[in-house]
Parts: structure tokens; sequence; C-alpha cells
């Protein structure tokens, strides 16, 4: 197994010792977070670099593997659902802005569980991968909290990454329609 794959597998081990620490009350403040929030904030950010440097040094040094192409998408969607989830759970993000970002996600996997039916691994295109960056940047905004003094560009950064999120999901669904027959 390479290093890349490596790296995106630390993403799968990162999330949920990102859920145990932040269910752990530290009553330790760091700046204006909790020991635990910041933490989880500061596991967020280490799990969204592996993203960048995993497919990065795959394309780098060429080893760019069918393994990667698969479990690096389920590993973002993983990240995002848990820092998502979070910020539902602590009303800092609406409800509906999680469903219409997971149920992208999943129709995506759906997608993906169709194409590799017909021996295609759907990798990543730079539209699904600048919005999985600006999700990733848009949940660490919100996880330090900046949305409390900075409203206006907290919403329109979830605004932003709810038309990425749709736009890359329908160009997705455009650039391989002729692999699906309805």
């Amino acid at each position: 197994m390479n290093i890349a794959n490596k790296l995106t597998i630390a993403r799968f081990v990162i999330i949920p010792l990102m859920l145990v620490v932040i269910n752990i009350d530290f009553e330790i403040y760091i700046v204006n977070l909790e020991l635990g929030e910041f933490i989880f904030l500061l596991m967020f950010v280490i799990a969204g670099f592996t993203d960048y440097l995993d497919g990065y040094l795959a394309r780098k040094y060429n080893m760019v593997t069918n393994l990667g192409k698969f479990l690096d998408p389920i590993a973002d969607k993983m990240l995002v659902a848990t820092g998502l989830a979070y910020l539902v759970s602590i009303q800092a993000v609406p409800v509906w802005i999680f469903i219409v970002i997971i149920s992208r996600e999943f129709l995506m996997s759906g997608f993906r569980i169709i194409l590799s039916e017909k021996k295609i691994v759907l990798a990543a295109n730079k539209l699904g991968k600048y919005k999985t960056a600006f999700t990733m940047f848009t949940i660490t905004f919100y996880l330090i909290k900046a949305n409390e003094v900075y409203l206006l560009l907290g919403d329109i950064l979830l605004l932003v990454t709810v038309l990425l999120t749709l736009t890359s999901g329908l160009k997705y669904f455009l650039d391989n329609k002729k692999h699906i027959i309805f």
C-alpha cells in the first residue's frame, strides 16, 4: 500500500477519534474553544490536509490507484458528515444544509456503485475537488466559531458550499450520464 492510500486510511482512523474527543467535557478553554472543541478542530484540519496531501502525492509520484479513487471520496464524505453533524448538533448550521450536502454525497455514492458495476471508476473531477476543499474550509470557519463574529460571511460561505455541492453533483451526472440506461 502506498503512502497516498495510507494517508486516506488515516482519515478513517481520525474520524472516530474526533467523535470521542468532542464528547469529553474537559472544562479547559483555548482561545474561545473548549479543549474538546479545539482538539476536534485540530483533527478536522489535519484530516482535511491529508486529503490534499494524498491527492498531491498520488498525482506527483504516479501512485494513483483504484483503491485510492474508491476510498478517498468515502473518507472525504465521512469527514464532511462528521463536521457538519457536529455543527448541526450545536445549532451552528441549519439541518437543511446538512441534508442537502449529505443527500448529494449519497447520490454520488450510488452513482459510483452503478458505474463500478460497469467497471468504471469515477474519480473526483476538479469541480468536485474544489467543492470538497471549500466545504472543509466552511466547516473549519464554523468550528473556530468565526461565524459568531462574521455572521454575513458565514452565511455566504454556507450558500456557496451548497451551490458548489449541487453544481458539482450535476456536473458528475451530466458528464457520465451515457453510462446509465434509464
